[in-house]
């Protein structure tokens, strides 16, 4: 995986380079068909067909940059759990693949220390991930510890810091909207 593809449609358009391995919240491998699309020169109505696959979703629900390093950006998606670029978009990889199928819905890096990361869980729009709380990261990403002693499994859909005390967060939950003032250790209603 994540050995560069080349892809050539149409008889007249330039190639189309595509970096296969992990995209869109799922692995990919030989023999799986690649979105692209074809323009059909001959058509007369619908130039364009798409060629597929029609089995992923690929939603992003929350996207944070880290405040430090403008290259650095996180992406949450339904059910593919985390991910994270550190040149701007071009190439990106899963945080999370050692973890459960994770919806990440909110995703909050700590302004003072961005190696503190949590990470709201479930999937809030479509449900097709159930919620486990928070998840905390204090290493940038590498290793995440559940954080949700107090909220149990809930969806968190949005969470905001403390603009002086990044100790205390609020989130915003299926359950309610619980508050941390320990950096996570502990939630309340």
């Amino acid at each position: 995986g994540g050995r560069p593809q080349e892809i050539t449609f149409g008889p007249n358009m330039t190639s189309l380079t595509l970096h296969l391995g992990r995209a869109l919240g799922r692995e990919w491998g030989r023999g799986d068909e690649v979105v692209v699309t074809e323009l059909d020169h001959h058509a007369n109505v619908d130039p364009w067909r798409a060629l597929g696959p029609h089995n992923i979703g690929g939603r992003t629900l929350s996207l944070a940059i880290d405040p430090g390093d403008p290259d650095i950006i996180w992406a949450g998606s339904a059910s593919g759990g985390l991910w994270k670029t550190t040149d701007h978009g071009l190439t990106w990889t899963s945080t999370t693949d050692t973890l459960p199928t994770l919806g990440v819905s909110a995703i909050l890096v700590d302004s003072a220390n961005p190696q503190i990361i949590y990470l709201g869980t479930g999937d809030r729009d479509g449900g097709d991930a159930p919620g486990k709380g928070v998840l905390k990261s204090v290493d940038g990403g590498t290793t995440w510890s559940y954080s949700n002693s107090g909220m149990g499994n809930v969806t968190v859909s949005a969470m905001v810091m403390h603009p002086t005390n990044s100790n205390t967060i609020l989130a915003a939950t299926s359950a309610g909207i619980y508050r941390t003032t320990n950096g996570g250790s502990s939630w309340s209603l």
